[in-house]
């Protein structure tokens, strides 16, 4: 993902690549976190290989001969084979992922759904997202802690 904020226009701009993903199995929304209470626009949505495999789960019938039998068995099949697991035996090599993919963008809490423009084309969605009024000097309060990792 590439962002770059223009502070003039106050308007963030986020490239996302998305291989493979149709624009149908993409998702944008505005979202309130409890946690943060604070809002992000979320991206999610997931990508399938070309082809769908007809093979079954190449796994040993032991579990003592093959260790990742216990792993995989609390992944949905879609993760395993995003993940590579159950690809047919003729496979070479696999560079692509497919799965699910999330993204999350902090904006702040005056953002509403009409400030966030989203375009898919060609594999890449672009989110362009206007921020509101650009911050003055006496509105800017940064403050850091360094935090104690034990």
């Amino acid at each position: 993902m590439d962002c770059h904020h223009d502070p003039g226009s106050s308007i963030l701009q986020a490239y996302i690549e998305l291989p493979d993903a149709r624009w149908e199995d993409v998702y944008v929304m505005l979202v309130d976190s409890s946690v943060s209470r604070g809002q992000s626009v979320n991206v999610w949505g997931f990508t399938l290989p070309p082809h769908s495999y007809t093979h079954g789960m190449h796994t040993s019938s032991s579990p003592a001969s093959n260790p990742m039998v216990d792993v995989r068995s609390g992944l949905s099949s879609l993760v395993q084979q995003s993940l590579g697991f159950g690809l047919p035996p003729s496979y070479i090599s696999r560079e692509r992922r497919y799965g699910e993919f999330f993204r999350q963008l902090p904006v702040p809490p005056e953002t509403k759904a009409a400030d966030v423009q989203a375009v898919f084309d060609n594999s890449v969605l672009h989110l362009s997202i206007a921020l509101g009024a650009p911050l003055t000097d006496e509105r800017v309060n940064v403050s850091r802690e360094i935090i104690d990792i034990q």
